[in-house]
């Protein structure tokens, strides 16, 4: 994943919220935040914009001939696929908490090829 990093340098603590929509992305109260959990921030709120412009209620009905959805615009499999891999609630594939935990955790192993297209655009990879 580091090749995808290089344009983002971030320092310190943060001390407010990031918020995208009525999406929380990151709550901490000025607690130090570790560079890599910084970095997977940054580039949520980045996917959700390419993704969907922050609507959590976007639907592409043909997607590379499957529908994708909300707000980093899953498609129903990926979703479930990745949701059950990392023990996390699935329930609703348009439900942005749970997309951004479900990619949280791809990031995090580097799966960041999901979102090929959009990442594609700001980082050198």
């Amino acid at each position: 994943m580091a090749g995808i990093l290089t344009k983002i340098i971030l320092t310190g603590s943060l001390t407010s919220s990031l918020l995208l929509n009525s999406v929380s992305l990151v709550s901490v109260a000025e607690a130090p935040l570790n560079q890599e959990e910084l970095r997977i921030d940054y580039i949520l709120s980045e996917l959700a914009y390419c993704e969907s412009r922050g609507n959590p209620k976007a639907h592409n009905q043909d997607d590379g001939g499957t529908p994708s959805y909300g707000l980093l615009q899953f498609k129903l499999r990926t979703f479930n696929h990745f949701g059950e891999k990392y023990d996390l609630e699935h329930t609703d594939v348009t439900n942005p908490s749970q997309q951004v935990a479900i990619a949280r955790e791809m990031l995090r192993e580097g799966r960041w090829r999901h979102w090929f297209t959009c990442l594609s655009k700001h980082y050198k990879i």
